[in-house]
């Protein structure tokens, strides 16, 4: 990626961390993670205080985490029983740039 900067990374759907962590321990600075389950989010902070996982709704992005230069999600928007649209749009408006915002 040729940003001139380490880019800013968002997992949507973070679940048990492991792709946050991956890419804390790989050597980028700046990369968070949305969890929707309030509980695996607990456990996370208090097993990996340094990591940068929060809890929320990909469909309600806190601004805080907005204005990102990647977003990664596996396995989340083919939950939305009525269709992809709301959750592939609430994504596209959390990257910096190319958003809507």
């Amino acid at each position: 990626m040729e940003l001139g900067r380490e880019p800013k990374i968002l997992e949507a759907g973070s679940g048990n961390g492991r792709v946050v962590y991956y890419l804390s321990k790989k050597g980028c600075t700046d990369v968070s993670g949305i969890e929707l389950n309030e509980e695996i989010v607990k456990d996370l902070n208090k097993k990996y205080p340094d990591l940068k996982i929060y809890s929320g709704n990909i469909l309600e992005v806190p601004e805080y985490l907005r204005n990102n230069d990647l977003i990664l999600s596996y396995g989340v928007i083919e939950h939305f029983v009525d269709g992809v649209e709301r959750p592939l749009k609430a994504t596209y408006d959390c990257l910096s740039g190319g958003g809507s915002q």
